[in-house]
C-alpha cells in the first residue's frame, strides 16, 4: 500500500470551519471541541468522527488543496459509492427512471433504482441494520 502523506490540522480546522462542522452528506452536526487531548470535533455517538472527503478522489488525480476537501461524518465516509462527476448524474437518474417507470412500487423495484444511482449494490438491508445499531 503506499503511503499516504497526512492533511494537516491547520488544513483540516480549515475545511471543518468552512464546512460548518457539518457532514456535508447527511448534514449531522459536530460541535468544536476545546481540548488538545480529543480529536476538536465531536457528536452524540462516540463511533462517529468527522472526517475529510476529497471532491475528486485521490485516485483519480485529486489534491489535498482545501477546495477539494469537504466535511463528512464516518458512516457516510464509509458508505460512499464510487465518485461521480457532474455529468455522470444524468445518466444514472436516466438509468435509475427506466427501472422505476412501469413497475409496480416495491421494496426490490426501490433498491434497484438507489443501485443504479449510486453506482453498486443498495439494499435497504444496510439501513435496516443501522438503525437496529443505534437503538
Amino acid at each position: 500500500m503506499a503511503h499516504r502523506p497526512k492533511i494537516s490540522m491547520r488544513v483540516r480546522l480549515s475545511v471543518y470551519e468552512r464546512d460548518g462542522y457539518r457532514c456535508q452528506y447527511c448534514g449531522l452536526q459536530f460541535e468544536p471541541c476545546p481540548s488538545p487531548k480529543n480529536a476538536p470535533w465531536t457528536a452524540d455517538d462516540p463511533y462517529i468522527m468527522l472526517e475529510l472527503d476529497h471532491v475528486i478522489p485521490r485516485a483519480i488525480g485529486g489534491s489535498d488543496d482545501i477546495d477539494n476537501l469537504r466535511a463528512a461524518c464516518s458512516p457516510c465516509n464509509r458508505r460512499k459509492a464510487t465518485y461521480v462527476r457532474d455529468e455522470q448524474w444524468a445518466e444514472r437518474i436516466q438509468k435509475a427512471t427506466a427501472v422505476l417507470q412501469g413497475t409496480v412500487p416495491s421494496r426490490e423495484c426501490a433498491e434497484k433504482a438507489i443501485s443504479e444511482l449510486v453506482g453498486r449494490k443498495f439494499t435497504f438491508a444496510e439501513i435496516d441494520m443501522e438503525v437496529k445499531l443505534s437503538a
